[in-house]
């Protein structure tokens, strides 16, 4: 008998505040001193002690189990979701779950105190505090601050941190911070190894985390193991504002309350959400499936804000194009560069070509991360994506 947890009970728990929030390190104090340290750990000590709380940010999130068992079979648990959040405790979240094929999804707007929500299509609320909206995206938020004793290795690149954990240290972090399944109480629970990297910025936040352990435990006598992985960026830190419209406002005046929701009305979706063979071939998908984009005749995706705004995707050129009247400025994440006319922009060199004004430069940084957005809602990164485009 496989796992009988599925994602959309977690959720379910989750939105009635029966589940623990994933526990964070200490509050992090403001650092007054820049990170000086040579010794990878003391910096990385320093980081964490030293991490600021963004007043507001969009971020992006993916988590997964993947369980193997004897027979070669496998089950997928998996989410991937975006939030944004101002400095007004006003959230707007999204989020896409896949519990071993069955496809969920969910949307949320909190402000007032009070969440509303969207789970394939039923409807309702519930009062709660923005610290535990932000808990229902199911990965730790910010870094913790391990001991030497946890670790069994780790490498300083400029800011970012890849940390390799001992079993015990990996176990307790796990078991204490990523698990959502209760794993604890599974029987012959074994991790084997844990990793984890963390990158700040030049102010002290961070803006990224991946996680992955590999562990085994024992069901009906077989031994299943397991792969988590979970992600975590940050983006527009200190410029992110969450809009709610009064339209959106006066539908959610209808919603009900959480606990007067039959579960048995909660269907998964009929919408196919399963990744394709490819990123490529995922994200092209996706972009109809989960964000409306309509394909064109001539092969190109498009998304249409109102008749003089939009994002056009070329799949054949590896092309992302925000058009704002006659002017477009064009991505390519093959090359990770970035056009407006005669300016061009390097990202890997971090150069702009002498034609270039800063306001167009800032513009063509604004584009990318305009394509990271929509890859994150698609449960993507650019990373990933470019690794195809080689």
């Amino acid at each position: 008998m496989k796992m009988k947890h599925t994602l959309m009970a977690v959720f379910l728990m989750r939105c009635g505040c029966n589940a623990a929030v994933p526990q964070e390190s200490a509050e992090p104090l403001p650092s007054e001193t820049p990170q000086t340290d040579t010794d990878p750990l003391a910096a990385y000590s320093t980081a964490v002690k030293g991490q600021k709380s963004a007043p507001s940010a969009a971020m992006s999130v993916r988590c997964s189990y993947t369980m193997g068992f004897s027979d070669q079979s496998r089950n997928i648990y998996a989410m991937d979701g975006v939030l944004s959040y101002d400095d007004k405790d006003t959230i707007h979240l999204k989020q896409y779950m896949n519990s071993n094929g069955m496809q969920f999804e969910q949307e949320g707007w909190y402000y007032g105190g009070r969440l509303y929500f969207n789970y394939n299509n039923v409807t309702f609320y519930e009062d709660m505090s923005a610290a535990n909206v932000k808990a229902l995206m199911l990965v730790p938020q910010t870094a913790y601050a391990y001991t030497e004793a946890d670790l069994d290795g780790i490498d300083r690149q400029d800011n970012t941190y890849s940390l390799d954990l001992t079993a015990d240290g990996a176990k307790n972090v796990f078991l204490s911070r990523y698990d959502i399944y209760g794993l604890n109480e599974a029987e012959g629970f074994i991790m084997k190894d844990g990793r984890i990297t963390d990158t700040f910025d030049e102010e002290g936040h961070l803006t990224r985390e991946t996680a992955s352990f590999d562990m085994s435990y024992v069901q009906d006598g077989e031994t299943v193991a397991i792969k988590y992985e979970s992600s975590l960026n940050y983006t527009d830190i200190g410029k992110t504002a969450v809009t709610i419209s009064d339209e959106d406002k006066k539908a959610q005046s209808a919603f009900v309350n959480y606990a007067d929701v039959d579960p048995d009305s909660i269907k998964p979706l009929d919408e196919n959400d399963e990744p394709a063979d490819t990123v490529t071939e995922t994200f092209r998908r996706r972009l109809v499936s989960r964000l409306n984009y309509e394909v064109q005749e001539d092969g190109t995706l498009s998304s249409s804000f109102n008749d003089t705004e939009g994002y056009w995707i070329d799949f054949a050129n590896r092309t992302f194009v925000y058009s704002r009247r006659t002017i477009r400025y064009v991505y390519s994440w093959r090359g990770d560069t970035g056009t407006m006319d005669a300016c061009s922009y390097d990202f890997k060199t971090q150069t702009a070509s002498d034609s270039c004004q800063d306001s167009t430069v800032e513009t063509i940084q604004d584009v990318k991360k305009y394509f990271e957005m929509e890859l994150y809602y698609c449960g993507l990164t650019l990373e990933d994506l470019q690794k195809e485009a080689q």
